[in-house]
């Protein structure tokens, strides 16, 4: 089943479970019009947890909308500097605790089809699908950017 995963909108600084920034629900709002107008339904929408994928999720979604928020979405921990993160993630080297938790999403994935979640675990996702497609992610770019989207086969 083809699936929208979308990295939440950027996070005010800060905070242990930071808000979206005024500027990131603005930029929801226009990506849920260029998903309407590219026919892709937004009434039930997957999230993780955190605040600032909820507060996505609630931009995206359209009246009526159903968001459900599921824990396999959330957050992956992980002990690297943001900077050295990014890097490896660009180069499709993606930390092992991605890939478990990317693992465990796949084994019960939710049946909707628009996602938000955050960063590493939608590397994870995407580096195991590329696995499991007989590829190897390293030199692919795994990292999605705020609000950035990709549709992905599972």
């Amino acid at each position: 089943m083809q699936r929208l995963v979308i990295r939440h909108g950027e996070a005010e600084r800060g905070e242990e479970d930071p808000p979206i920034t005024s500027e990131a629900k603005e930029m929801a709002h226009l990506l849920r019009a260029r998903l309407h107008k590219a026919g892709i339904p937004t009434k039930r929408i997957a999230t993780a947890d955190s605040l600032r994928a909820r507060q996505t999720a609630k931009a995206i979604a359209g009246v009526g909308s159903t968001i459900t928020i599921y824990t396999s979405l959330n957050e992956v921990p992980n002990e690297l500097p943001n900077d050295k993160l990014k890097q490896q993630l660009m180069e499709g080297e993606v930390p092992e605790e991605a890939l478990t938790a990317a693992e465990l999403l796949l084994s019960n994935p939710p049946i909707e089809r628009l996602y938000i979640s955050h960063g590493l675990l939608l590397a994870g996702l995407q580096a195991v699908l590329a696995m499991r497609r007989g590829e190897n992610p390293v030199g692919q770019n795994m990292r999605l950017e705020n609000l950035e989207t990709r549709e992905l086969d599972f």
